[in-house]
């Protein structure tokens, strides 16, 4: 089994009028998609504590480089739809290489996360 976790975001962009956010993020690896909760009114969103949310893949062989790359979007959580505030990608074999929870800059906007 692959294993993330989202822990914390800090400095997200407010996306709604009272100056906050919604945020939650977006996980995609091996072409599924999972997500986190919402956290309300907060540019600086804490899952589970600071424990994380965590979230489990079967590992199974893939072919291209793609199928290694984990895919983080955060988005603004709205009445009806929702608004986004940033990504990154991460090259899981490049760019991860111990359980330790790390900081990753978002692209697009700005903001940072412990995937």
């Amino acid at each position: 089994m692959s294993c993330f976790a989202v822990h914390e975001a800090i400095n997200l962009p407010a996306a709604d009028s009272n100056g906050l956010s919604d945020p939650f993020v977006a996980l995609k690896y091996h072409g599924r998609r999972r997500t986190t909760s919402v956290i309300d009114k907060s540019i600086d969103p804490v899952w589970n504590g600071g424990q994380g949310e965590s979230f489990t893949w079967p590992v199974q062989k893939w072919r291209g480089i793609a199928d290694y790359t984990l895919y983080v979007t955060v988005f603004d959580e709205d009445p009806i739809g929702k608004d986004f505030l940033g990504e990154i990608l991460v090259r899981l074999g490049d760019e991860i290489s111990s359980s330790e929870p790390r900081w990753f800059n978002l692209r697009e906007k700005s903001g940072e996360i412990i995937p």
